[in-house]
């Protein structure tokens, strides 16, 4: 309800199953960006779902009994899906999906490989799909979070993604704007002892206290989407301070080291949001920060005011 409050008027989605989860809660369009099989096509032409058009062969497999609205994806540079820009009889094949029965196409789009870097590819694949799009005389969008920035980037829609999150498409990307983060990945504190000195934690025995030290265990593990690369290495916020991870991420919890902490079993803690940057997790694990997002596994409750439910 937030999002249409806020003017958006089109979704994009994964696969059929997130569309059809989303066709009951909205009448507005929705555009699968990926492949869905053709023995489906009578079903998304009845719940009036978009389809994406990844190949001219694609296109003509899917024979819905209905009108099924579609858009062509061009492939201008990512080397993934969609018509090739290159390909000398690309203006053929759009006409001839034009003429398919029962298919609707209204749009074209095409998706960047580096619209967060500084980089002239962004501007040749740009270049291409305006050319594309005005030799069909179709209108076509382009804009992933990291394009939205660009001003100089235009289409009929903006695909944002990560950015609707208050996450930067990459941390030492500049924008013009400020993003707040309105994701927060929260758990609690199950237990809490001393760990005495020479003792180990966790599995593999790879952390063993100098000291004798006060430790908690993290309601939280690598089966939440927790990743088990920051074992000894990462950190959460706790109480107003941060604790680092000691021992390896299990599969449901993991330790940290709350000495110079005043804790208490049943604490809330945070993994990731407004106080530890979700991209700041990711370059600790060597990755970015959709995949730790992305990564978060169904099991975890999610909840609208941020409180832990677990």
């Amino acid at each position: 309800k937030k999002l249409l409050e806020f003017g958006v008027k089109y979704f994009a989605v994964s696969n059929i199953n997130e569309a059809l989860e989303l066709r009951e809660f909205t009448d507005l369009p929705v555009l699968i960006l990926g492949y869905t099989d053709a023995k489906y096509a009578d079903i998304l032409a009845e719940n009036k779902i978009t389809q994406t058009i990844l190949s001219y062969d694609y296109a003509i497999s899917l024979k819905p009994k209905s009108v099924l609205n579609c858009h062509i994806a061009v492939d201008t540079g990512m080397g993934r899906v969609g018509l090739r820009y290159d390909d000398a009889e690309i203006f053929e094949k759009i006409e001839k999906i034009k003429k398919l029965s029962n298919i609707n196409f209204t749009h074209l789009f095409t998706h960047f490989a580096g619209a967060d870097m500084v980089t002239s590819y962004t501007e040749k694949q740009y270049e291409r799909i305006i050319a594309i799009s005005n030799s069909v005389n179709l209108p076509f969008h382009c804009q992933n979070s990291a394009a939205s920035v660009n001003t100089n980037l235009k289409g009929e829609f903006v695909r944002l993604g990560i950015s609707m999150y208050g996450i930067k498409p990459d941390e030492g990307m500049l924008l013009p704007y400020e993003l707040t983060p309105v994701m927060t990945f929260k758990s609690v504190i199950g237990h809490i002892q001393t760990l005495k000195k020479g003792e180990f934690v966790s599995y593999g025995m790879t952390y063993q206290a100098q000291e004798d030290i006060k430790i908690a265990v993290i309601c939280a593990g690598y089966a939440d989407g927790y990743p088990r690369v920051l074992s000894n290495k990462g950190y959460v916020y706790i109480n107003g301070k941060t604790s680092p991870i000691i021992g390896r991420v299990c599969m449901d919890m993991f330790m940290v080291n709350v000495t110079d902490i005043d804790v208490k079993v049943g604490d809330e803690i945070e993994l990731f949001g407004k106080n530890i940057l979700v991209n700041k997790v990711a370059k600790i694990a060597g990755t970015i920060g959709y995949e730790i997002v992305c990564g978060i596994s169904k099991r975890v409750c999610r909840v609208p005011d941020g409180t832990v439910n677990r």
